[in-house]
């Protein structure tokens, strides 16, 4: 079983106002990155001493974030316009350097979903019209929009997750939420890369509730 080790605040202690939406491990695991929603902030700290290494406030909010160790790469929806792309850097004044803006049209200020790929090449997001989308990072071109959802016109904000399994197959898992008539459901998309680019087909598999 799961046992806690810390928290911050201690239990005993009011919780702060700030919301936590997102946690990652870097540094191999060494410390963590806690992302803020309406306090606009990143507070990285080490685990073990429990302490805190930085604190760096942005412009927007942020609904959701990944965070690639390998590259030093982290992603935020930024509730406004689209993906933040930003970089960790030494830099005591700036320690995430933003890099470029995936951007999308946002009709609704929804938190959607976001990951990267296994190579870390390419952002996979969910959006508020029913569609997953893959991004190629060092172009910040949408490579493929998946229709997961009813329709274009049916909003509905696609949640997803990412896997890379054995023998180079990949997999994005996405659901999303349907109108109350409707029956919730998840489908399984196989991707690869070709000449570059990620694409992604359905597999013959969609789970209902």
């Amino acid at each position: 079983p799961l046992q806690c080790l810390l928290a911050d605040p201690p239990f005993s202690q009011d919780p702060r106002p700030a919301l936590a939406v997102s946690t990652h491990f870097f540094q191999k695991g060494k410390s963590i990155l806690i992302s803020y929603l309406d306090s606009r902030e990143i507070v990285a700290w080490t685990i073990s001493p429990w302490k805190k290494l930085w604190r760096q406030k942005f412009s927007s909010r942020i609904g959701s974030s990944a965070y690639s160790d390998s590259l030093g790469s982290l992603l935020v929806w930024n509730l406004e316009d689209g993906i933040n792309v930003y970089r960790l850097t030494d830099n005591p004044t700036c320690h995430l350097l933003l890099v470029r803006t995936l951007h999308m049209k946002i009709r609704r200020n929804r938190i959607c979903d976001v990951q990267f790929d296994s190579t870390g090449e390419f952002a996979i997001s969910g959006s508020d019209n029913g569609e997953v989308h893959l991004w190629n990072i060092d172009s910040g071109q949408l490579d493929q929009a998946l229709c997961h959802g009813r329709g274009k016109n049916q909003l509905n904000e696609p949640s997803m997750t990412y896997c890379l399994v054995q023998n180079g197959r990949h997999f994005i898992a996405s659901g999303s939420s349907e109108h109350e008539d409707w029956r919730p459901y998840i489908k399984i998309w196989s991707s690869q890369v070709v000449r570059g680019r990620l694409f992604c087909t359905l597999t013959p598999c969609q789970l209902t509730d």
